[in-house]
Protein backbone atom coordinates (compact mmCIF):
# COMPACT_ATOMS: atom_id res chain seq x y z
CA UNK A 1 0.00 0.00 0.00
CA UNK A 2 1.32 3.18 -1.10
CA UNK A 3 1.62 5.94 2.05
CA UNK A 4 -0.47 9.36 1.19
CA UNK A 5 1.34 12.55 -0.46
CA UNK A 6 -1.44 15.04 -0.01
CA UNK A 7 -4.35 14.96 2.32
CA UNK A 8 -6.72 17.81 2.48
CA UNK A 9 -8.65 18.29 5.67
CA UNK A 10 -11.90 20.22 5.72
CA UNK A 11 -12.95 22.22 8.66
CA UNK A 12 -15.72 24.15 10.01
CA UNK A 13 -14.00 25.38 13.52
CA UNK A 14 -16.78 22.56 16.01
CA UNK A 15 -15.64 20.09 18.26
CA UNK A 16 -16.92 18.03 15.56
CA UNK A 17 -14.10 18.45 13.03
CA UNK A 18 -11.57 18.57 15.78
CA UNK A 19 -11.06 14.98 16.10
CA UNK A 20 -10.47 15.21 12.23
CA UNK A 21 -7.98 17.68 12.30
CA UNK A 22 -6.05 15.69 14.51
CA UNK A 23 -6.47 12.43 12.39
CA UNK A 24 -5.60 14.22 9.47
CA UNK A 25 -2.78 15.56 11.21
CA UNK A 26 -1.27 12.20 12.57
CA UNK A 27 -1.47 10.59 9.37
CA UNK A 28 0.30 12.84 7.65
CA UNK A 29 2.94 13.11 10.09
CA UNK A 30 3.05 9.42 9.07
CA UNK A 31 3.44 9.48 5.74
CA UNK A 32 5.21 12.77 5.59
CA UNK A 33 2.41 13.91 3.68
CA UNK A 34 1.68 17.59 2.61
CA UNK A 35 -1.41 18.57 4.70
CA UNK A 36 -3.63 21.24 3.53
CA UNK A 37 -6.24 22.50 6.18
CA UNK A 38 -9.39 23.97 4.24
CA UNK A 39 -12.36 25.97 5.33
CA UNK A 40 -15.08 26.94 3.11
CA UNK A 41 -17.34 30.19 3.81
CA UNK A 42 -20.60 29.60 2.47
CA UNK A 43 -22.88 32.36 1.52
CA UNK A 44 -25.43 31.50 3.96
CA UNK A 45 -23.51 29.46 6.97
CA UNK A 46 -26.87 28.50 8.88
CA UNK A 47 -25.10 26.31 11.09
CA UNK A 48 -23.29 29.21 12.59
CA UNK A 49 -25.89 32.14 12.60
CA UNK A 50 -24.59 34.94 14.85
CA UNK A 51 -21.65 34.25 14.05
CA UNK A 52 -20.32 35.93 10.68
CA UNK A 53 -22.69 38.63 11.43
CA UNK A 54 -20.34 41.62 11.66
CA UNK A 55 -21.29 45.05 12.35
CA UNK A 56 -23.31 47.34 9.55
CA UNK A 57 -20.02 48.77 8.78
CA UNK A 58 -18.07 45.30 7.39
CA UNK A 59 -18.79 43.69 4.38
CA UNK A 60 -20.02 39.95 5.67
CA UNK A 61 -18.09 38.16 2.87
CA UNK A 62 -14.88 39.91 3.71
CA UNK A 63 -14.96 39.95 7.36
CA UNK A 64 -15.88 35.75 7.10
CA UNK A 65 -12.67 35.61 4.78
CA UNK A 66 -10.39 37.25 7.43
CA UNK A 67 -11.67 35.61 10.35
CA UNK A 68 -11.50 32.35 8.51
CA UNK A 69 -8.21 33.22 7.89
CA UNK A 70 -7.10 33.86 10.97
CA UNK A 71 -8.64 30.68 12.68
CA UNK A 72 -6.95 28.67 9.99
CA UNK A 73 -3.68 29.84 10.88
CA UNK A 74 -4.37 29.51 14.75
CA UNK A 75 -5.24 25.83 14.09
CA UNK A 76 -2.09 25.25 11.57
CA UNK A 77 0.20 26.63 14.61
CA UNK A 78 -1.64 23.98 16.88
CA UNK A 79 -0.95 21.38 14.84
CA UNK A 80 2.80 22.03 14.92
CA UNK A 81 3.09 20.43 11.23
CA UNK A 82 5.43 22.18 8.79
CA UNK A 83 3.99 20.81 5.63
CA UNK A 84 1.00 22.38 6.13
CA UNK A 85 -1.07 24.87 3.54
CA UNK A 86 -3.81 26.90 4.76
CA UNK A 87 -6.57 27.19 2.53
CA UNK A 88 -9.87 29.26 3.09
CA UNK A 89 -12.67 29.45 0.47
CA UNK A 90 -15.43 32.07 -0.50
CA UNK A 91 -17.98 30.74 -2.24
CA UNK A 92 -21.86 30.48 -2.99
CA UNK A 93 -21.51 26.72 -3.49
CA UNK A 94 -21.51 24.03 -0.41
CA UNK A 95 -18.89 22.83 1.11
CA UNK A 96 -19.17 19.42 0.16
CA UNK A 97 -18.52 20.49 -3.93
CA UNK A 98 -15.82 22.94 -2.90
CA UNK A 99 -13.81 20.20 -0.98
CA UNK A 100 -14.10 17.91 -3.78
CA UNK A 101 -13.04 20.33 -6.08
CA UNK A 102 -10.35 21.45 -3.72
CA UNK A 103 -9.17 17.98 -3.31
CA UNK A 104 -9.00 17.40 -7.15
CA UNK A 105 -7.41 20.88 -7.57
CA UNK A 106 -4.32 20.20 -5.18
CA UNK A 107 -4.34 16.27 -6.34
CA UNK A 108 -4.83 14.79 -2.99
CA UNK A 109 -4.88 11.12 -2.19
CA UNK A 110 -7.38 11.36 0.91
CA UNK A 111 -9.67 13.25 2.29
CA UNK A 112 -10.44 13.95 6.39
CA UNK A 113 -13.54 15.28 7.37
CA UNK A 114 -15.77 15.33 10.86
CA UNK A 115 -19.59 14.62 11.23
CA UNK A 116 -22.39 15.74 13.57
CA UNK A 117 -23.78 12.81 14.10
CA UNK A 118 -27.86 13.71 13.34
CA UNK A 119 -30.47 11.17 12.47
CA UNK A 120 -31.37 8.78 9.06
CA UNK A 121 -28.51 8.67 6.92
CA UNK A 122 -27.12 12.04 8.02
CA UNK A 123 -26.73 10.00 11.17
CA UNK A 124 -24.57 7.76 9.52
CA UNK A 125 -22.52 10.61 8.08
CA UNK A 126 -23.82 13.71 8.04
CA UNK A 127 -24.73 15.88 4.62
CA UNK A 128 -21.31 17.77 4.01
CA UNK A 129 -19.58 13.79 4.65
CA UNK A 130 -22.06 12.23 2.81
CA UNK A 131 -21.60 14.60 -0.28
CA UNK A 132 -17.62 14.18 -0.32
CA UNK A 133 -17.64 10.45 -0.01
CA UNK A 134 -19.95 10.23 -2.76
CA UNK A 135 -17.87 12.90 -4.87
CA UNK A 136 -14.45 12.87 -3.98
CA UNK A 137 -12.01 12.08 -6.93
CA UNK A 138 -9.37 9.93 -3.65
CA UNK A 139 -10.36 8.15 -0.64
CA UNK A 140 -12.04 9.80 2.29
CA UNK A 141 -12.18 8.98 5.91
CA UNK A 142 -14.90 10.32 7.71
CA UNK A 143 -14.18 10.80 12.06
CA UNK A 144 -17.08 10.31 13.98
CA UNK A 145 -16.98 12.49 17.29
CA UNK A 146 -16.16 10.73 20.16
CA UNK A 147 -18.88 10.31 22.95
CA UNK A 148 -18.24 10.91 27.01
CA UNK A 149 -18.38 7.44 27.04
CA UNK A 150 -15.58 6.66 24.36
CA UNK A 151 -12.94 9.32 25.75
Amino acid sequence: MESYKHIVVATDFTEFSENAVERAVSLAKLCDAELTLLHVVEQFPVHMYGEYFPTEDVDPWKYATEDSKKRLQQLAERTEYSKTKLLTEVTQRSAKHEIVRVAREVKADLVVTGTHGRSGLKALLGSVAEGVVHLAPCEVLVVRRQTADET
